[in-house]
Formats: structure tokens, sequence, C-alpha cells
């Protein structure tokens, strides 16, 4: 009897073990199931993944410096990415695990062109660096999605996350680009400013020879005429060691080679009449005050001045286009 029950003990524990191990497989198995339906799609949902692929490649290629038209281009595609999500809906044979992550990839997709829209249309905006570092989080969590349902596609997908990645690299491009632009301009835009306003504090338009003439006609003091001059020598010096301290935008070199040809002129202009008045005041002083000398002093200047309202002019027309361009 004691064998008997000890046998039936044995198969009562074999028969609940087995029991147990079915119980165990059959879980698995239902597991296994619901993760495997979990996977599957409607094989319509190919065609949204190629028109996925279509849009990204033409927003893609709508980056660049030469397109006039970028903000309708992405407007027009944002607008069919956001159609494409409102149809994931009536795909109800595909697995919630891809739709949920397709979904969440679409939605990354948007914003990441909808915060490309908003950064075109402020690009100075107070907060415009904290739009470009979601532009990195709004790529990478869209990509991060499409990689979960690889499987799905693996050559679509793969050439979806690589115009995505392209689109978001050709993007900085033209953000790095018009950061250089908007520097070179700022620049360009100084320089001209105070080259504009070391021309306008040359003294270009005394004229001289009108008061050295009053001068010899006993009309003008020749020391204040020699003091006046100094003056404006004290000035051309202070205008020329702020001009030498400039710095010059390469697509200003011709500008700056103008004022320097300019200043160059006017430094032989006014010596030379600093040095003809203060030659021409000792023989007034003296009385002997010579024509002929007198007259080469007047043809002198007269041809320096010549060449000086030629250099002025010329470089009053290039300040005037320059600033134009």
């Amino acid at each position: 009897m004691e064998n008997l029950s000890k046998k039936s003990g044995f198969k009562l524990f074999i028969n609940m073990s087995i029991a147990f191990l079915i119980l165990c497989i059959s879980t698995l198995s239902y597991t296994g199931f619901k993760n495997v339906k979990g996977s599957d799609y409607d094989p319509k949902l190919n065609t949204e993944l190629l028109e996925l692929k279509k849009l990204n490649e033409s927003i893609s290629c709508s980056l660049n410096f030469q397109n006039n038209d970028i903000k309708n281009d992405i407007s027009a595609n944002i607008k069919k990415l956001k159609e494409i999500k409102d149809n994931l809906g009536l795909y109800t044979s595909t697995g919630e695990y891809v739709l949920l992550n397709l979904d969440t990839a679409v939605n990354n997709n948007i914003l990441l062109y909808e915060q490309m829209l908003s950064i075109i249309n402020n690009p100075n905006a107070k907060d415009v660096e904290s739009s470009i570092d979601n532009l990195n989080s709004y790529k990478n969590s869209s990509i991060d999605s499409y990689i979960k349902i690889n499987k799905l596609n693996s050559k679509c997908i793969k050439d979806i996350t690589d115009l995505i990645n392209k689109a978001y690299f050709e993007f900085n491009e033209i953000l790095k680009f018009n950061r250089d632009k908007d520097i070179k301009h700022v620049q360009s835009s100084e320089f001209t400013s105070k080259l504009e306003s070391m021309f306008n504090r040359l003294p270009l338009k005394n004229d001289y020879l009108t008061i050295i003439e009053k001068c010899r006609n006993n009309e003008y003091n020749y020391e204040v005429l020699l003091n006046s001059i100094e003056k404006d020598l004290e000035n051309y010096n202070e205008i020329k060691m702020e001009f030498s301290s400039l710095s010059i935008p390469p697509e200003a070199i011709t500008l700056y080679n103008d004022f320097k040809e300019l200043l160059n002129i006017y430094d032989i202009y006014i010596n030379n009449w600093k040095n003809g008045i203060i030659s021409e005041k000792k023989y007034y002083e003296i009385k002997k005050l010579d024509k002929n000398k007198m007259e080469d002093l007047n043809e002198e200047v007269e041809s320096k001045y010549l060449d000086l309202k030629n250099s002025s002019q010329r470089f009053s027309k290039d300040l005037e286009e320059f600033k134009k361009n």
C-alpha cells in the first residue's frame, strides 16, 4: 500500500509539472503571437512610406542657396506630411507597435520642418538658438522612431532617414551661410560708415587761393591763414591715423584704395600750401613779394587741387555704388 501511495504521489507530481509546462508554453506562445501580430502591417502602408520618402526628398532638395521659394516648398510638403499622418488611423490591420512608432516618426518629421519654417520666417528671433537646438531633437526623435519599424521596408526607411539627415545638414548650411552673410554685411556697413565719416571731415573745400590773394592785398593775415592750415593738417593726421586702423572687408579693397589715394593727394596738396605760404610770408614781411613765385605757387596748388577734386569725386561715386550693393 505504501508503494502504491508513493507511485500515485509521483504520478500526480509528474502530471502537475506537465500541466505547468503546458501553461508556460501557452503563455509564451500567446505573447509571441501578440508580438508577431503587433508587427503585422497592411501592405498598402508601403505606399505611405514611399510618399514619405518622396516628400523628404523634395524638402531636402529645396534647401539650397539658389532657391528663392524655400518657404512655399516646405509649407506645401508639411501639408502633405500631415495628410499622411491623418491617414495612418485607416490601417486598422496594422499592429499597434508599428502604427505608434510610425505616427511618432511622422509627427517629429513634421515638427522638424515646421521648426525650419519658423526659423526662416524669424531669423532674428531672440529664441533662435533654442529653435536650432529643437531641430536636432526633432530630427533624432523622428529617425529613432523610423528605425524602430525598419522591418516594414528597410531600404525605404533607410532612404527616409538619410533624407532627413540631408535636409537637416542642408538647412544648417543655409543658416551658416546667412550668418556669415550677415556678419559681412555688418562689417561692410561699419566700414563704409567710418569711411564716409572720415571723408566728410576731410577739409576739401577750404578756399586757400582766395584767402592768400587777400593776404597779398593786405586784406588778410598770413599768420591767421597758416594757423588755419595747421588745423586742417591736424585734422588730416587724425583721419589718417583712424584710417590706418580700419579693418578692411575683402569686398571693400577698391574703396579702401580709393580713399588711400585721396589722402595721399590731400597730403601733397595741404603741405604744398603750407610750405608755399611760409616762404611767401617771409618775402611779404620784407616787402619783396615775387610775382613769378606767387604765380608758380598758384599753378602748383591749382594743379594739385584738380587732382584732389577728381579723386574726391571718384571716391564719392564708388562709395555710393558700394552702399547700394
